[in-house]
């Protein structure tokens, strides 16, 4: 779907804007699943560019819900070829998921989705941010690889 900015400019909806925690999350994750997708099992080189931008964090709740946005059960490595199936089938999506994540995982999301009054300053702050880095850290380290 498209809609128009202010100026009159045509631009995609549903883009949800990444800050400084979502790169931190990102690389988490992507370590976190020793940088291979986990649809096809391809491995990819965090050292190579192309190849570190190739592999996405996809979300399975979309990250515009800020109460799962930085949830690790809710995301998962995928390349840009896999990203592109299941980000346009849904059961794909949540087949992959469900291989993934236990049902107390999956539940956990599901349930944390559903929840009212929640403040987006709770996810956007530095604290987040700091908190994904030392994560993305230890994953290196148990993974013997540098960040």
């Amino acid at each position: 779907m498209i809609k128009m900015n202010l100026k009159g400019q045509k631009k995609p909806m549903g883009k949800a804007k990444r800050f400084p925690q979502d790169v931190a999350f990102s690389n988490y994750i992507r370590e976190r699943d020793k940088w291979t997708c986990q649809r096809c099992g391809t491995w990819y080189d965090k050292t190579d560019s192309r190849q570190r931008m190739a592999l996405h964090c996809s979300h399975v709740i979309g990250r515009s819900n800020w109460r799962v946005r930085c949830e690790p059960s809710n995301a998962m490595a995928i390349c840009y070829g896999c990203h592109q199936i299941i980000g346009s089938d849904m059961y794909a999506h949540q087949k992959v998921w469900r291989k993934k994540f236990s049902y107390y995982q999956r539940n956990k999301i599901k349930n944390l989705a559903l929840i009212k009054n929640f403040k987006t300053r709770d996810v956007k702050n530095s604290e987040t941010t700091k908190k994904f880095k030392e994560l993305y850290a230890k994953e290196c380290e148990k993974n013997n690889t540098l960040p």
